[in-house]
């Protein structure tokens, strides 16, 4: 990418600002506070927009003061040879943003992708196109050199790459399978497979119970039919026996008969009036939390609003005195001054906005405490009750009344099912007393003896009855409700399958990592001697001495060889900027994608002598065969190779 010429439309201090620029070296010089950061940071807008962490601070520091956007063009070259036209703008927020290309020849829109053309994401663009004096040391600690420059000429971010990726894998190995202990993936799998295989074995003994107890109750069902059916024989048998006997129980069913229906129709007549209770209730469906409402005193608030109303007026009228006091210094021309009320003002001016939100939280609150009194009073006054308890009280006694009616439901049911078995056993009763009535001899067989028949019968069949209980007791606590044992051997096998998966996914991750570091390793290998040639090739041109040298390691630690080997940090700051300077130019001349891509400098060379200069501008000029340079300088250089622009 080659650019051809800057149209800062409005960006910061400038309006309708145009320059040119050429191949080869171009010079943007001006004294200090002249605009050449602007003109940079224009640069990098027009190529990035306004992204990032640091993007509202650029954007807060470029919007002029007129209150307008930013805008501008940039005309460009780019790889393939097309000449377009960059455009954009940006307001107060990213919402407002604009982004165009227009093809420079027909002026038609077209669609460039930026990120590929320049092939370094912000951050590299800043590490390396854009060469600052002394911009970073060399040295970077524990951050390694090689690793950031490989990632680079990959993907164009020294950020990203190697280390992502072998974090990532890391993570996804450590997740299955922990190097020590028992945690992972994998590990809590085969736990689970052995815990399930316990309760296989377990569910199988459990299968083998519940089938026995089937079994049993099958069993003691049919013992206790047949007593049961011994028992009315019996019954039969002593009824037969004695007529007298019967007349009583017929009496004694009459009795219970008529006892059954009265309790009957008492609970039906309190089942009315309960059921007339529980539609009173009606009304109170929920339960209401006592916090909805406690009262809040209101007078701090009040007290608190009334400070800040006075807090604020004071504010705006400090504010307004200080602002015409400023005017007023302006008129006479006290410049300083005049300032300082100005900015005293804009503080005071914020200060009192602040207030104003406090204010306006304060009556919000007050509102609320007062909209939430009203809705309690409401809400109280719709249920007819004083106090939130006498509500809860209502909604206790719906509650019992509900069940007390469900309790009195089922008693009618009982007593309707006893009162159709008295009256049968009183139909039973009539036909045996008149069956035999007039008989001297109503039956032949020991009454006493069929009593204590009967009675055996009863106790046998109560005591089946108990452990029939008992066994339905059992089953229904669960032993049929558990997981079978197929159940269980279906749920392993999907763990298994699980665990195979786990197991073979972790063996293609650590052959992945293997390879990646391999390949990593071997392009460190190679990478790091390029680097470290074409460097000190820059930087011995830079001092004018072939037998200088740069030598780098895998960390930002730099070495100078001048006869013995000597740490860049003992030399002057002017070798050590040219260190700097030659490492950069090598970044850019190895690593980066576009082999046209300028360069940038800011100041570079305020620390060199007249001989130093002389070989950096040398050094320049060469580079600048391939790349164009744009260099930013507060100083001016006459040189006819050099394109110079005054700003």
């Amino acid at each position: 990418m080659k650019i051809h010429s800057l149209r800062l439309t409005s960006f910061g201090k400038f309006k309708n600002k145009t320059i040119a620029l050429s191949d080869g070296i171009n010079l943007i010089y001006g004294k200090n506070e002249a605009g050449k950061s602007t003109v940079m940071a224009f640069i990098k807008a027009m190529l990035y927009g306004f992204n990032g962490r640091g993007a509202d601070g650029d954007r807060k520091r470029y919007i002029p003061w007129d209150g307008g956007g930013v805008s501008g063009e940039m005309e460009v070259t780019l790889s393939g040879g097309r000449r377009v036209v960059i455009i954009r703008s940006a307001g107060r927020t990213p919402a407002q943003d604009t982004f165009r290309v227009l093809d420079a020849v027909t002026g038609e829109e077209c669609i460039v992708d930026l990120a590929e053309e320049i092939g370094v994401g912000e951050n590299a663009f800043l590490k390396t196109l854009f060469i600052r004096q002394m911009d970073a040391s060399i040295s970077g600690g524990e951050e390694e050199l090689t690793s950031k420059l490989i990632n680079l000429a990959g993907s164009g971010d020294a950020d990203t790459g190697f280390e992502k990726s072998m974090s990532w894998l890391r993570d996804k190995i450590r997740y299955l399978k922990h190097q020590r202990g028992d945690g992972g993936r994998i590990n809590e799998l085969k736990k689970e497979i052995t815990a399930l295989a316990a309760e296989i074995e377990a569910a199988e003994e459990e299968n083998k119970r519940y089938t026995a107890y089937i079994a049993e109750e099958k069993k003691l069902r049919i013992e206790i039919e047949s007593l049961q059916k011994k028992l009315r024989l019996l019954s039969v048998q002593r009824e037969e026996a004695s007529a007298a006997e019967n007349v009583k129980k017929a009496d004694a069913a009459e009795k219970r008969l008529r006892a059954m229906l009265e309790g009957k129709e008492s609970a039906e007549a309190l089942l009315e009036s309960l059921i007339r209770k529980a539609e009173e209730l009606s009304v109170f469906n929920a339960s209401i939390s006592d916090s909805i409402f406690v009262s809040e005193d209101s007078s701090p608030l009040e007290l608190r609003l009334n400070k800040t109303k006075k807090k604020v007026n004071f504010l705006f009228v400090a504010a307004g005195v200080s602002f015409l006091l400023g005017i007023f210094l302006l008129f006479v021309k006290v410049f300083p001054g005049a300032v300082a009320c100005m900015m005293i003002a804009a503080l005071i001016l914020t200060l009192g906005i602040t207030g104003k939100r406090e204010k306006k939280g304060l009556l919000d609150k007050l509102s609320a405490l007062k909209k939430k009194e009203t809705e309690r009073a409401a809400l109280l006054a719709s249920y007819g009750c004083a106090s939130v308890k006498e509500y809860n009280d209502k909604l206790v006694e719906k509650r019992n009344v509900t069940e007390r009616i469900q309790e009195i439901e089922e008693k009618i049911n009982f007593l309707s099912a006893e009162v159709e078995t008295a009256v049968k056993e009183c139909e039973i009763y009539k036909k045996t007393v008149e069956s035999y009535k007039g008989s001297t001899t109503v039956c032949n067989l020991n009454t006493e003896e069929l009593n204590q028949e009967i009675y055996n019968t009863e106790q046998s069949l109560a005591l089946k009855i108990r452990e029939a209980a008992t066994v339905e007791g059992i089953l229904k606590g669960g032993v049929g409700n558990k997981k079978t044992a197929d159940v269980l051997l279906s749920e392993q096998a999907c763990l298994m399958e699980q665990l195979e998966e786990a197991e073979t996914e972790l063996s293609a991750l650590q052959l992945a990592a293997e390879t990646l570091e391999e390949v990593y390793t071997d392009l460190s290998r190679d990478f790091t001697p390029r680097i470290n040639e074409k460097a000190s090739e820059i930087f011995s041109a830079l001092v004018g001495r072939a037998d200088e040298k740069l030598l780098l390691d895998k960390k930002y630690v730099v070495t100078v060889e001048r006869g013995e080997h000597h740490l860049l940090k003992f030399f002057s700051g002017g070798t050590i900027d040219q260190a700097f300077l030659a490492v950069r130019l090598a970044i850019a001349e190895l690593v980066l994608k576009d082999k046209e891509m300028p360069v940038f400098l800011d100041d570079s060379f305020q620390q060199y002598d007249e001989e130093r200069e002389e070989n950096a501008i040398a050094v320049l000029r060469k580079f600048s065969e391939k790349r164009q340079i744009i260099w930013f300088s507060c100083k001016d250089r006459v040189d006819r190779e050099i394109n110079r622009i005054e700003i």
